[in-house]
């Protein structure tokens, strides 16, 4: 059973997965590895100690490591999105897709 969960000012995700419901800026952090996914709306999301700041739509995801907290807040004033929390480590990414890595010949 999929639980659903409003928006408080602090969220920390760990075991199990779950679905989060947003309206307004929230921060989550994350107790274990996993995934962020944006089932529907559009999100405005920055990591704390980042500067730079993302915009993801329905579908798209970001991984979280241990102990980060992030900021995230529907993309359109009075909007809403529903996130997903995906307990899980990221899949590796060979070297050749990572920027400023290229593979040996």
């Amino acid at each position: 059973m999929t639980r659903l969960h409003r928006a408080s000012a602090l969220q920390v995700l760990g075991a199990p997965s779950r679905q989060v419901r947003i309206t307004t800026a929230l921060t989550l952090q994350a107790r274990q590895h996993g995934w962020l996914s944006v089932a529907s709306g559009q999100v405005w999301i920055t990591r704390s100690g980042d500067g730079t700041d993302h915009v993801l739509g329905a579908g798209q995801a970001v991984a979280l490591a241990p102990g980060q907290q992030w900021v995230v807040e529907p993309w359109q004033t009075g909007g809403e999105a529903q996130l997903r929390w995906v307990v899980g480590a990221p899949a590796p990414v060979p070297a050749a897709q990572v920027p400023g890595l290229r593979s040996l010949p």
